[in-house]
């Protein structure tokens, strides 16, 4: 609910503790995007209801499939693959996540604010996609409560996009830090998320 990017890093790193035919952090890591795209509809569907429901098909339907892939994932493994160490993850709600959220804010919004400005719809797709690379609830929360010009469609493919290179970046997150039966597992299905879902938010309006 929190954050499934720091969910991701967190899980990568835990993963060496398990067995490597473990195939619980890749699930964790998966069951993190599923929830995303429900915590982005329940941002969106505060803000603007409009927006909720162009959404809502898109959203809901790539939950499901992560969803399901999660399960598989935690069911198709042997019984003696549970976690074998003591270590405890660190906390991902610490003070300075809330500091770099707060300036990803304000420079997120700034950002918005500029290319709506100078470059309309285009340059907001191209916004939408390096924004997913860093934290897109600023983004999200910017196109929502900023009043701008554009249209719900355009905003709504903004949001999809942001979310699928935020999917990349996961992706490569789970290849870098996890174990490598969790990285070329939780990988392989955050790119074919990334990938469905960026080709949702390059649909012609």
């Amino acid at each position: 609910i929190y954050s499934s990017t720091a969910t991701t890093v967190v899980v990568a790193r835990e993963s060496h503790q398990y067995p490597k035919e473990s195939g619980e952090p890749a699930a964790a890591i998966v069951v993190a995007t599923a929830v995303m795209y429900l915590r982005l509809l329940a941002v969106v569907a505060i803000f603007n209801v409009s927006i909720f429901l162009l959404l809502l098909p898109v959203f809901l339907g790539f939950a499901a499939l992560a969803g399901i892939t999660a399960f598989f994932l935690h069911h198709n493994q042997s019984p003696d693959s549970s976690l074998t160490s003591a270590h405890a993850p660190e906390n991902p709600l610490e003070l300075s996540s809330a500091l770099l959220f707060a300036m990803l804010f304000v420079v997120i919004t700034t950002a918005t604010h500029f290319i709506l400005d100078h470059y309309a719809n285009r340059g907001l797709q191209w916004l939408s996609f390096f924004t997913g690379f860093t934290d897109i609830d600023p983004f999200v929360l910017s196109l929502l409560e900023g009043n701008f010009a554009a249209p719900n469609q355009v905003i709504a493919q903004a949001i999809i996009i942001a979310a699928a290179s935020n999917n990349f970046l996961k992706a490569c997150y789970a290849w870098v830090l996890g174990e490598r039966r969790t990285g070329r597992i939780a990988g392989a299905a955050l790119l074919i998320l990334a990938m469905a879902t960026l080709g949702c938010g390059l649909l012609p309006k």
